[in-house]
C-alpha cells in the first residue's frame, strides 16, 4: 500500500538522464588482417615560426571505415606546442586507407610518432617501428 508521501516522492523523481552515446570502436593494426595507412605520402613540415629542434611528437589517428580523419590527438610531445600543431595538420591533410579485415574496412587507429631533427626533414613512423612515407612542406619561413 503507498502512501501519499510515497506518490508525492515518485512524482518528482528526477528525469532520466539522456541516452549515453557509445563512440565507435576504433580496431588496432594488431587487431586488423590489413592495418589503416597512408595513400598518399604525409605533407608534413616545420612550425610556421622555422624554427628547428630536435624531438618527437607522438599522434592517436582515428580513422574512420572511409579513411577520413575523425579525430587527431597528441599523446605526447618533449617539443614546443607549434611542433605539434604542424604535425596533426600534416596528418589531418593526409589521405588514408582504412584497416581492413578481409574486404570490410573498419575504423581503424593508427598510433605515430613524428620525430624532429635540426637540419632534416621531419619521418614519421608507427610505433611498431615502420616508417610512414612523407612528403616535405616548406615552412612559412622558406617561402
Amino acid at each position: 500500500m503507498h502512501t501519499a508521501a510515497q506518490a508525492n516522492s515518485a512524482s518528482r523523481a528526477e528525469p532520466l538522464p539522456p541516452a549515453v552515446l557509445l563512440a565507435p570502436y576504433y580496431f588496432s593494426a594488431s587487431e586488423l588482417q590489413f592495418p589503416a595507412g597512408p595513400v598518399r605520402p604525409i605533407p608534413l613540415g616545420l612550425p610556421e615560426d622555422g624554427s628547428s629542434l630536435s624531438g618527437r611528437v607522438v599522434l592517436l589517428v582515428l580513422l574512420n571505415a572511409q579513411g577520413k580523419p575523425d579525430q587527431i590527438s597528441v599523446v605526447s610531445s618533449d617539443l614546443p606546442p607549434a611542433y605539434a600543431a604542424a604535425a596533426k595538420a600534416g596528418f589531418a591533410a593526409g589521405e588514408y586507407q582504412p584497416g581492413r579485415i578481409g574486404n570490410q574496412r573498419l575504423p581503424s587507429r593508427m598510433l605515430v610518432e613524428v620525430l624532429y631533427q635540426p637540419f632534416a626533414l621531419p619521418r614519421a613512423q608507427r610505433t611498431d617501428g615502420s616508417v610512414l612515407p612523407l612528403t616535405p612542406v616548406p615552412s612559412a619561413a622558406e617561402k
